[in-house]
């Protein structure tokens, strides 16, 4: 399924077209060294109205008691600790609600047929970045996954599951937490 649909025509009666804006950013290393840069194409969420543009949303946080508990585990039974960076993340889940996006300019850049053509937008079929569900589908999805592969004992196996299910990078034993 692609993430999006081109639609030709007015958009519904009573539905807005959500903006969107390029984000450019660096990734660093431990070192604090530029080891990468990332355009990432966003939804403007500001705009989107509850009950219509979206129903839920949710955002996935531990709790620091939880966070220090699970290392004192991996310590104490001196378990291995991986870090999986899985690419794209909100991109993989499919929308449950219809959004329309005005297309961007560099969208219309690469694809010729849009160009100068005005009543052209697009719908959402996967989530995107920016948008107020994207981390709840995300999480729901991983919930999913989790449910689907069962209690695992050994948790290589986990780890394999997961880089085949998705499209990851392998970072290797964990070295840096974000907020910690």
């Amino acid at each position: 399924m692609y993430t999006y649909t081109i639609i030709r025509g007015r958009v519904l009666e009573g539905r807005l077209l959500l903006l969107s804006k390029l984000v450019l950013k660096h990734k660093y290393n431990t070192k604090g060294e530029v080891i990468r840069k990332k355009a990432r194409l966003c939804i403007q969420r500001d705009k989107q109205t509850p009950d219509i543009d979206y129903f839920e949303t949710f955002a996935s946080v531990v709790r620091y008691d939880t966070f220090r508990f699970l290392m004192a585990k991996v310590a104490a039974e001196d378990l291995e600790l991986d870090h999986i960076d899985v690419e794209t993340a909100f991109l993989n889940p499919p929308l449950q609600e219809q959004i329309y996006m005005q297309i961007p300019d560099l969208l219309r850049d690469f694809e010729p047929e849009l160009k100068g053509v005005k009543d052209v937008y697009l719908k959402l079929n996967k989530s995107l970045y920016g948008l107020k569900q994207a981390p709840r589908e995300w999480f729901q999805m991983v919930k999913k996954f989790f449910k689907s592969i069962g209690k695992r004992r050994y948790l290589d196996i986990t780890k394999t599951r997961i880089l085949r299910e998705w499209r990851c990078k392998d970072l290797g034993p964990a070295e840096v937490f974000i907020g910690f």
